[in-house]
């Protein structure tokens, strides 16, 4: 196995690697920041934001309407 050399630029606390099972969906690992990050801004553009619970509600509600 070749040799990382990129591992020796991680910051201090970042794993060297991720345990590609955890989380088990896209829709689990969102599930997770919506409930830990709710009212923080996920998504920024042109001077106004989405919280990650304005875009639960919105994808939400596109799924209602499709």
């Amino acid at each position: 196995m070749s040799e990382k050399l990129w591992i020796k630029h991680y910051e201090a606390g970042v794993p060297h690697e991720i345990d590609a099972d955890c989380p088990s969906s896209v829709w689990s690992l969102a599930a997770d920041a919506i409930a830990q990050y709710g009212d923080a801004p996920a998504y920024s553009n042109f001077g106004t934001s989405l919280s990650y619970l304005e875009i639960e509600k919105l994808s939400r509600n596109l799924a209602a309407y499709l």
